[in-house]
């Protein structure tokens, strides 16, 4: 009989190591790259910022959303699941909290830094917040997540206007926005609520539960797009932070850009709307060209392993001899099918090699920081080669943590081992509470 093996989403694993690959780009560039020439940055960043962070929240929200679909199909009651969900999530947030305690110290930064709306501390918040959306339908979740957007916009214009003016309202914008051209909540909790819901639908689909239509996303990834496009082509206002990559434009001896549209500038409306119809587009591109056939595959092998079980219960004898069963093995070549999808050398290269930086995307979050450490200045013309050493020389270092010390030394392992931990002092709790007094 052929072998069960557990299957991971492709996808899932790909759009993050996407979004951390070009993180790590924009790094390398602004702590590398030479200041005349800094406008191949601000070019690189315009087009590819939507793939970025964007990509990072989406990919965390389709994560929560499996998994919180995965153990509810385990039986799992809400409060078990809220639990286990909340431990992970507390622990990532410390990991946060330590990290941006170590930038104020480093950086010599106010003291209000410590709650700095970096990547790490944006899907900390946004995993709590997203305990609350999993009541909701998909509909609501999706409605919320445009709301918020909008809300955002008006919310920020009147922070901004009135922050000098009330000590409450400026408390508030650093709770919320600290700062503009950071990973504020606000901008990118709509792609984790989002990405929950694309993650709760695909764990249906990979149950056999219900079917999806592929091509439904993408027209309603690309509607999202439009409507960002449409709406942002007014130029954005410098006074609010955006435009910000004029100045690096300008270092171009041939160009001349004297206004950027609004939906190129990050974290404005327009951008999010832009960068979240790309996000669910691409989304359906690779779910299509990766993940579907092999998912396809094992349900198919479930339903032959189903009927041959009910064969065998319904196998009676006749003239005093068992009916011979059946020989078909069908299953067994859907598995070998998906096994030799797998070994192929293309399937090697361009999916398991870089699924590594989706892996441990956190690990590898904090470990491209070394950047910042290494002197190095480069042209544009060597800029990026540089980068692609620097990556090659991460993705040696967490191939052999990934191989040989099996993940432990990694942000990825720490965080299961201190969310279990917990996970079982909640548990303990929660017994100690049942108790009856005496």
């Amino acid at each position: 009989m052929a072998k069960k093996t557990k299957y991971r989403i492709q996808t899932f694993d790909l759009i993050r190591s996407i979004a951390i690959i070009l993180m790590i780009l924009a790094h390398v560039l602004d702590q590398w790259l030479v200041t005349e020439s800094q406008w191949i940055a601000a070019i690189l960043y315009l087009i590819l910022s939507p793939m970025g962070v964007p990509g990072f929240m989406f990919c965390a929200g389709l994560g929560f959303g499996f998994s919180w679909q995965k153990n509810e199909s385990k039986g799992y009651s809400r409060r078990r699941n809220t639990l286990y969900s909340l431990s992970r999530s507390i622990i990532i947030l410390g990991i946060a909290i330590g990290y941006n305690l170590v930038g104020v110290i480093v950086h010599n930064r106010a003291f209000y830094d410590i709650w700095f709306w970096y990547i790490l501390q944006t899907i900390a918040i946004s995993r709590i917040i997203g305990l609350i959306f999993t009541q909701l339908s998909v509909k609501g979740k999706l409605i919320s997540a445009l709301l918020i957007i909008i809300v955002t916009h008006f919310l920020l214009f009147w922070m901004l206007d009135y922050m000098d003016t009330s000590s409450l309202i400026n408390f508030f914008y650093i709770l919320c926005f600290n700062s503009i051209d950071a990973d504020s909540i606000l901008f990118f909790l709509p792609f984790f609520i989002t990405g929950m819901v694309f993650g709760e639908i695909i764990y249906e689909f990979y149950i056999g539960k219900i079917k999806i239509d592929l091509k439904k996303w993408a027209i309603f990834g690309l509607i999202i797009m439009l409507i960002g496009i449409f709406t942002g082509l007014n130029p954005a206002s410098y006074y609010y932070g955006w435009n910000r990559f004029l100045d690096q434009l300008s270092l171009h001896p041939a160009l001349d850009i004297k206004t950027l549209p609004l939906f190129l500038s990050r974290n404005s409306y327009a951008w999010i709307l832009y960068s979240l119809g790309g996000e669910i587009m691409l989304l359906a591109g690779m779910f299509y060209k990766i993940d579907l056939k092999l998912i396809e595959n094992q349900l198919k092998n479930k339903l032959e392993e189903g009927l041959k079980d009910r064969r065998k219960k319904d196998t009676t004898e006749v003239s005093g001899s068992l009916v011979k069963k059946p020989t078909s093995s069908s299953n067994e070549k859907l598995l070998k099918n998906n096994n030799d999808i797998q070994r192929t050398l293309a399937y090697k290269i361009f999916i398991r090699s870089p699924q590594l930086f989706g892996k441990y995307s956190l690990s590898i979050y904090l470990i491209h920081y070394l950047a910042y450490l290494l002197p190095f200045e480069f042209t544009h013309k060597l800029i990026l080669i540089a980068f692609l050493i620097f990556c090659l020389a991460i993705w040696l270092c967490i191939f052999i943590i990934d191989k040989y010390a099996k993940g432990r030394i990694s942000v990825e392992f720490l965080i299961g081992w201190g969310s279990m931990e917990i996970y079982k002092t909640f548990k303990q709790i929660g017994k100690q509470d049942q108790k009856p007094t005496q």
